[in-house]
């Protein structure tokens, strides 16, 4: 089974104080080609550090490293990613009717005890029989009779998926970061939905992944708000290049944005470091001397002179 990593991974808090050789370990326990579908993953340190280079010394420290960053649990020799089945697969309907569910029964047989337990409390679907075929023919033609409630009910699942993207993929994050980053992320959108006299509630899925896979800095999202702001309230003048007409259609294109508006701040620090008058040159004059002092004061004193004789 083909592993699908999200590119958010890249922006979580805990990844990125990762070592080189740590982020390594971490993709290798998602990518590997001895990773089955369970997410569980056997690991010999010999052909760990054969296939990442690392020194065999140096391997156990990152690995711990690695896992502490992520939802990994070892048990022996076995390392399973918690995350793998949600993320990959699915959990609740979708996962009882997936065919894999049978690969991952016959998996577990050959597993210790303690990953089996761990497996069941965070996958409980696991202790559920498959469907057959003709159940599942029976049940998705009456499912069909109530598409449309699904399908909202689809989208709410979806846009609280995008919520919990600020973590990577197979991976949880800590609970203080995950908050924060959510918190600010969440701010933003509020905030853009202000502007364009949106409901916060109509933001889609696609545009919050946008934002949550751009990774914006406070700076960035900042400089979008004012420079949206100023746009609609028309201080660009009437020639402006113009800017998404819609809350969403702007998140969606959250990296033209961001390159705007920084691009307009600079100019404006610009125009405003023209405009600061700039001080006076000071003149360095050199002090005189004694010879120029008699000199001056001989030609003042004749001058006296020739004035008095004028009167």
């Amino acid at each position: 089974m083909k592993a699908l990593l999200d590119s958010g991974i890249w922006c979580d808090p805990a990844f990125e104080e990762l070592p080189p050789e740590g982020k390594l370990i971490f993709l290798w326990l998602l990518t590997n080609p001895t990773r089955d579908n369970a997410g569980v993953t056997r690991v010999g340190l010999k052909r760990l550090s054969f296939e990442t280079g690392i020194a065999l010394a140096d391997l156990e420290g990152y690995l711990e490293s690695a896992m502490r960053a992520g939802k990994f649990e070892k048990h022996g020799d076995r390392v399973l990613s918690v995350n793998w089945i949600k993320r990959q697969i699915g959990t609740g309907e979708s996962f009882v009717r997936n065919n894999i569910i049978k690969q991952i029964s016959k998996l577990m047989e050959s597993y210790p005890d303690s990953l089996k337990q761990s497996l069941l409390s965070y996958y409980p679907d696991l202790n559920q029989p498959p469907l057959n075929p003709l159940e599942r023919g029976s049940e998705g033609s009456r499912k069909g009779k109530v598409r449309k409630g699904k399908e909202r009910k689809g989208i709410r699942e979806a846009e609280q998926e995008v919520d919990d993207e600020a973590g990577s993929i197979s991976r949880g994050t800590t609970d203080s970061d995950a908050k924060r980053d959510l918190h600010t992320i969440e701010s933003f959108l509020k905030e853009i939905s202000a502007l364009y006299g949106t409901k916060p509630s109509k933001i889609t899925p696609e545009a919050k992944r946008m934002v949550f896979n751009q990774c914006p800095t406070d700076q960035e999202m900042r400089s979008v708000v004012k420079f949206i702001k100023k746009h609609r309230a028309g201080k660009f003048g009437k020639n402006a290049p113009a800017i998404s007409t819609t809350a969403n259609r702007a998140l969606v294109n959250i990296g033209d944005m961001i390159d705007r508006a920084l691009a307009s701040d600079q100019v404006r620090r610009q125009d405003r470091e023209e405009i600061r008058p700039k001080p006076m040159p000071s003149i360095q004059r050199d002090e005189p001397t004694a010879e120029d002092i008699t000199e001056g004061t001989k030609h003042f004193n004749e001058l006296k002179k020739k004035l008095r004789k004028r009167k």
